[in-house]
């Protein structure tokens, strides 16, 4: 039996590192000798930037690298996703040639900015469900979508096409994106890290997109620092640092440790509440550590090495 591929959205708050994040698990699925597609959604070139190539096209490309499958990526652009659009619903000789030429593709995708949002959302769908022979193309689709603060609105921007279009292929069209983000095999993912703005975010993003019907995989933390040591009382520390040859300067060093270790410690109550509101959302929790890489391209390679796919994917 053929296994329905994953898809994996991947959301967060600026700054999270949810692009990060988006290709660690990519990498790590493809370390785990899977056929993978990582899509891009918002022409920022961050995913080209993290996996060490100039940049990324509309078409799919083969990253090549130190894993056992096949990582493939590319970057979703509104204007030849309209066109491959026209081309298969509206199959008029020449009609997709004219659009494209005439540069009327950006003029309607600004015209229409939801329909932007189902052109990109279809895209990524059509990479999760084509099929390759007796079975699919990709076993996973992971997809850096856009921030939390509006992930929900566009998962749902089908929704809008549903209550206006009239039967026929464009409201057809719009049904099967929104079957294959609400399936089983769908999840979205929510990278925060230790920032109540990013937390909150989060937390409603989870509400709004079960509202949907769109399935929630895991919380990411991200960046999670070490608990900072439990501190000797000041004598002792002074007399430790004493012992340990700090040129008479044992009592200031103290003191600055002190108030390191109090700011610390009141970090880590603020940390505390953050997964105390994550965990009450009833949502997975992966806590990623904080990872030293010498380069931005080894940065994702490195943190693919501690990700728990399966355990992260919430899918089995």
């Amino acid at each position: 039996m053929t296994v329905t591929p994953a898809l994996h959205i991947v959301s967060g708050k600026g700054g999270t590192g949810k692009s990060t994040v988006a290709t660690s698990l990519a990498i790590a699925l493809a370390e785990a000798g899977q056929r993978v597609l990582l899509a891009e959604t918002e022409g920022r070139a961050s995913l080209a930037t993290l996996l060490g190539i100039e940049r990324l096209t509309y078409d799919e490309h083969r990253i090549h690298g130190p894993w056992n499958g096949e990582l493939w990526a590319q970057s979703i652009e509104p204007s030849p996703a309209l066109v491959d659009y026209v081309r298969s619903f509206f199959p008029i000789p020449g009609a997709a040639a004219i659009l494209q030429r005439s540069g009327a593709t950006t003029f309607v995708t600004a015209l229409a900015p939801g329909l932007k949002d189902v052109l990109i959302t279809g895209k990524f769908c059509e990479a999760a469900r084509r099929k390759r022979g007796n079975s699919y193309a990709f076993d996973a689709v992971v997809v850096d979508a856009p921030p939390t603060g509006r992930v929900h609105q566009f998962l749902n921007v089908t929704a809008a096409v549903l209550r206006v279009s009239p039967p026929g292929n464009v409201r057809a069209h719009a049904e099967r994106i929104a079957e294959v983000i609400q399936a089983d095999s769908t999840r979205v993912h929510l990278v925060v890290n230790d920032d109540d703005a990013a937390v909150q975010e989060a937390i409603e993003a989870v509400v709004a997109l079960r509202t949907l019907g769109i399935g929630v995989g895991s919380l990411v933390c991200n960046r999670r620092a070490a608990a900072w040591p439990t501190m000797p009382e000041p004598p002792k520390l002074t007399q430790l640092l004493t012992h340990a040859g700090s040129d008479g300067s044992a009592a200031a060093l103290t003191q600055q440790l002190i108030m390191m270790s109090h700011d610390a410690q009141a970090d880590a109550e603020a940390t505390n509440e953050w997964n105390s509101q994550l965990q009450d959302t009833g949502a997975a929790i992966t806590t990623l550590p904080e990872v030293m890489a010498a380069t931005v391209v080894d940065l994702p390679l490195r943190l693919a090495k501690v990700l728990d796919t399966k355990t992260f994917a919430g899918i089995s």
